[in-house]
């Protein structure tokens, strides 16, 4: 049940001047006690149960007897039933109870499944659905409900009923596809529960603008943002505050932490951490990430509950606490991870969503556009890191598929091949779908060509590509038409060394070479400056073709992929910091 009381909304220019605000002390929290009795004698205790999950990233379908939206929202009512009546324990004169349901971002993401409302041009969008059947009273606004552009994340916010949209951070009063929403989209909201007010402040990652594509929303300081939500919302008289927050791993929450003060609770995303008890029942094979929950210490050196789960709608984590006043003062038994397997299935977003959802999943599963009689391995811990064959053959077709007259040379970055698909014609021949295609390149790039590459810029742009290879980042280049060696053990911005283009040194011991400007085929978002790649300012000769289509167009032209296509060599590294 959907229960905002307010939102409190804040614009990125005045950030900066919250900063010197915000290390103001405020009142310091107690120290959890997870040994002491909630007895009557120390007052009025207000039980909460905390119902979160995050990168769902449209994983719609059950897989067997796990996950789909329709298990999930099924466990979803279930575990709310039980929380409004607190628990196992039943109600008891001393204790008031009630449950808070919160998704931290990355509510979608290109793929398969996704491509069914963008078929049906989002009427009706399915994530949607989902959303609305789950029941979410706060959504964290993640970096993928960008991917598409603000216009799609305004189509998204317009099909979800209720459930306010928050970032603490971001200003969206600059970008005209959400300025109208704004009565949606807020730094923090603020519901109403049996033992009082509860402030949710919501978070985005800072990188917003490289990893995805907003716009012109206005990104600011986590922090000092954050701060400043948690200063308005105690002037208010709400003392129990929680941080949802999308950034990219659970070490930057703790890190932010150590930051912050008056946080209550924080529910991390963007990590896809799977954190767990001793207790917990975990998905074969799956193994914990951490404790369930991490225990942070804040600016005061006062303990921050942190929980997380891994995504896809596989599991619904479950913080239980008590609050004494403003403070958490015990977590309960029950806490952790619950894994969305076997039980009941909502039937409603059987038919509404996972029904077509299937059926558009199971045409593209039937039409083979080539074959493979090599390995294909597109997980994301190798595109991200060396040369793939995978990765070699996607910079070739969207090479192929440069407008304006063809380009000299390619570039693909890792982090737009997505989902870890992994093709094995190494010992029989191996069909390759349209699905297999859309499931490795599902956003909507198209393929640019940028004119005028200098040796210089060359150098630069590589530079970019394995300047945080150590962090598995999405930025590291899969590459055509060029071959390229680098330290991987030097400073960020001086790893290369060497660099040919059909032979010619373009690059000799990291220094640019006096050689003629190169056509360079990429996607839209790096040719607009995405992942750090400084060619922002560069004008592109745009064509018709996705990269998806690209690479489909390029397996039917070769039928069946061979050894021979994609030749090994295109990257070299060197030195002891190389990814093993």
């Amino acid at each position: 049940m959907f229960r905002r009381l307010s939102l409190a909304f804040v614009a990125v220019a005045a950030l900066s001047a919250c900063d010197e605000a915000a290390e103001t002390p405020v009142s310091p929290t107690q120290q959890i006690d997870a040994t002491a009795d909630a007895r009557p004698d120390r007052g009025e205790f207000f039980a909460l149960t905390l119902l979160h999950n995050n990168d769902a990233e449209s994983a719609l379908l059950a897989d067997g007897d796990v996950g789909g939206v329709a298990r999930f929202a099924s466990l979803i009512g279930d575990l709310r039933a039980e929380g409004e009546e607190c628990g196992p324990r039943g109600r008891a004169p001393n204790y008031s109870c009630d449950v808070i349901v919160v998704s931290s971002g990355d509510n979608f993401l290109a793929g398969p499944q996704f491509n069914a409302s963008t078929d049906a041009g989002y009427d009706p969008f399915y994530d949607a659905i989902g959303v609305n059947a789950i029941g979410y009273d706060a959504i964290a606004i993640g970096n993928h409900e960008f991917d598409f552009g603000p216009a799609v994340l305004a189509d998204f916010i317009g099909a979800v009923d209720d459930a306010p949209f928050l970032s603490a951070n971001l200003n969206v009063s600059t970008e005209p596809a959400l300025a109208s929403l704004a009565d949606r989209i807020a730094a923090s909201a603020v519901i109403e529960t049996e033992g009082g007010p509860v402030g949710i402040i919501g978070a985005t990652t800072e990188r917003l603008d490289e990893i995805s594509s907003p716009g012109l929303v206005g990104i600011g300081d986590v922090r000092s943002a954050v701060m400043a939500e948690v200063m308005a919302l105690e002037a208010e008289g709400v003392n129990r505050i929680i941080l949802i927050s999308h950034l990219q791993s659970v070490e930057e929450d703790r890190a932010l932490i150590a930051g912050l003060r008056g946080i209550d609770i924080v529910v991390a995303g963007g990590g896809d951490e799977l954190l767990a008890g001793a207790d917990s029942e975990l998905l074969p094979g799956d193994e914990a990430d951490g404790p369930y929950p991490i225990i942070a210490r804040d600016a005061d050196g006062e303990d921050v509950p942190l929980v997380t789960t891994s995504g896809s709608f596989e599991y619904v984590g479950r913080l239980q606490v008590i609050f004494q006043g403003g403070r958490v003062q015990r977590i309960l038994d029950g806490s952790g991870p619950i894994a969305v397997i076997g039980g009941a299935q909502d039937g409603a977003l059987l038919a509404s969503v996972e029904a077509p959802v299937a059926a558009e999943v199971e045409d593209l599963q039937n039409e083979i556009v080539g074959s493979t009689n090599i390995l294909l391995d597109g997980t994301r811990g190798l595109v991200r890191t060396r040369e793939t064959a995978y990765g070699s053959l996607i910079a070739d077709a969207i090479l192929a598929a440069a407008p304006g007259g063809g380009a000299d040379i390619a570039i693909a970055n890792g982090g737009g091949i997505r989902n870890d698909v992994v093709i094995d014609g190494s010992s029989s021949t191996a069909d390759i779908t349209r699905f297999d295609t859309f499931q490795t390149l599902p956003f909507s790039n198209f393929v640019y060509t940028l004119p005028g590459i200098t040796p210089t810029r060359l150098l630069e742009v590589l530079e970019n590509a394995v300047s945080r290879v150590e962090f598995v980042d999405g930025r590291f280049a899969q590459v055509a038409g060029l071959e390229f060696s680098y330290d991987a053990s030097q400073p960020a911005g001086s790893r290369v060394i060497d660099v040919t283009v059909g032979g010619t040194p373009y690059v000799i011991d990291g220094v640019a070479q006096p050689e003629p400007a190169l056509r360079l085929a990429i996607v839209n978002f790096l040719a607009g400056g995405g992942d750090g790649y400084p060619l922002g300012d560069l004008t592109p000769e745009t064509g018709p073709t996705t990269y998806q289509k690209a690479l489909e167009d390029y397996i039917g032209a070769l039928v069946t992929v061979e050894a021979g296509d994609v030749p090994l060599g295109r990257i070299t590294c060197v030195g002891g910091a190389c990814p093993s």
